[in-house]
Parts: structure tokens; C-alpha cells; sequence
């Protein structure tokens, strides 16, 4: 029993240490491909430079890697701000009916507008948001992440909680569970699968042409 004990306890500690070590690596992946973003827009190749070249010195391998560790930060950070996004509006929709009558319109209005709509409007005012700046570029990749993913989440959290079985809601009252403790315990749980199932849904078809 003793030795039983001891073996949970270390896969306990070893899968502590690589979730930490994995949440590390993310962190610092994502400063570092900000860091790299935050360049001024002259640094960016021209048409001209590309059809001299061939664009031979953007084809090595660490700039394929670079730009694959850009494109994953893009993709995490479109994908948090969807997921907040969704956490507030999900939950004012589902939690206060004047609020439901405004926002589900919206949300269905916008899930049908082509993700080139958004950024046929939007993609000059980043520019005109981060001057001369990489970062103007950037935040547009973002906010076509953003667009892509966040109404189906949104409506994906709403239906959860809408649809949240009656029985779970009492044990949960039985338990005295407040109402951050049951959405934190029991809402958000029972939704999670959803969320994930339209995430990556919603990072699959970034890919599409």
C-alpha cells in the first residue's frame, strides 16, 4: 500500500511539473513572437525584393519555424479572446432575457457575414491603430482568428448553459454551491466539451482556402 501510494504521488508531481513545464514554454513562446511582431513595418520584404530573390532566405528552416511559432501565437491569442469574449456574452445571454434579445441577433447577424467582410473595414483601422508597425498586420491576423471562432463558441457556451439538466442544478443547490461555484463546477464542466468540439472546429477551417 505504502509503495502504491507513493508511485500516485510521483506521477501526480511528474504530471504537475510537465503541465508547468508546458505552460512555460507557451508563455515564453508567445513573448517571444510578440517581441518579434513589435518591428517596424520596413522591415517586412517588398513584392520587388521577393521576385529578385525568389524568396529563397524565407524558405531556411528557421525562418519556417519562426513563422510557424508566429502563426500558433496568433492562433492562441485569437483563441483567448474568443474564449472571453464568449464567457461574457454567453453568460449574459443565458442568465438575463433582455440581454438574450440583443445579443443572440447580433451574434447570428455576425456568424453569417464572410470572415473577408470583417476585414475589408477593420484591416485600415489597425494600421492606422499601430502606425508603421508590424503589429498593425498582426492584430489584423488576430482579429480574422477572432471572427472565425468566437460566435461559435459564444452560442456553443449559451446552448450549454441553456440546456444544463434540472437534476444537476438541485444537487448543486443540495451542496450549497453559490452561483460561481455552480457555473465554476457544473455549467462550465458540462459545456466544456461543446466549446472544445467548436474550437477546434473553428481552428480547422482557418486552414481551408
Amino acid at each position: 500500500m505504502t509503495s502504491l501510494k507513493r508511485g500516485i504521488k510521483v506521477r501526480s508531481v511528474v504530471g504537475t511539473m510537465m503541465w508547468l513545464g508546458l505552460s512555460i514554454g507557451i508563455l515564453l513562446m508567445i513573448g517571444w513572437c510578440i517581441a518579434k511582431m513589435n518591428l517596424p513595418l520596413s522591415r517586412l520584404p517588398t513584392q520587388g525584393y521577393l521576385d529578385t530573390t525568389g524568396g529563397k532566405d524565407y524558405l531556411t528552416m528557421s525562418h519556417l519555424v519562426a513563422a510557424a511559432l508566429r502563426t500558433t501565437t496568433r492562433l492562441f491569442i485569437g483563441m483567448g479572446y474568443s474564449i472571453l469574449f464568449s464567457l461574457i456574452f454567453g453568460i449574459l445571454a443565458a442568465r438575463y432575457r433582455s440581454a438574450r434579445y440583443v445579443i443572440l441577433p447580433i451574434v447570428n447577424l455576425l456568424e453569417s457575414v464572410p470572415l473577408l467582410g470583417f476585414l475589408t473595414f477593420t484591416t485600415a483601422w489597425f494600421m492606422g491603430l499601430f502606425p508603421n508597425n508590424v503589429l498593425g498586420v498582426e492584430a489584423v491576423a488576430i482579429f480574422g482568428v477572432f471572427t472565425a471562432q468566437a460566435w461559435n463558441i459564444m452560442l456553443a457556451l449559451y446552448q450549454s448553459l441553456r440546456v444544463t439538466p434540472e437534476d444537476l442544478m438541485t444537487v448543486a443547490k443540495q451542496f450549497g454551491c453559490n452561483s460561481w461555484q455552480r457555473f465554476w463546477r457544473l455549467e462550465f464542466l458540462y459545456a466544456t466539451p461543446s466549446i472544445l468540439w467548436n474550437i477546434v472546429i473553428s481552428q480547422s477551417a482557418l486552414g481551408l482556402p
